[in-house]
């Protein structure tokens, strides 16, 4: 569920204060032809254009998903 939405109407997935990067941001890409979304990070993740970040679709999500669920096995 979406904590809410951009300007653009795009689902804003998550955010937060990182440890060492500053502000993490998770929004749904416009991207047309693949359901994607954009990882934003640094101290102004929350700016609707960013320089430093991640676009992903599903499958490249999951692998980030899997990789961090092992991580927080981990500890």
């Amino acid at each position: 569920m979406p904590i809410r939405y951009t300007s653009r109407g795009f689902p804003v997935f998550t955010e937060f204060h990182s440890k060492y990067n500053g502000d993490v941001c998770i929004v749904e890409s416009s991207f047309a032809t693949e359901h994607c979304v954009w990882i934003q990070f640094d101290e102004h993740a929350n700016e609707p254009i960013r320089r430093e970040a991640l676009h992903v679709n599903k499958e490249e999500a999951r692998k980030i998903v899997e990789a961090l669920q092992e991580f927080i096995k981990s500890e």
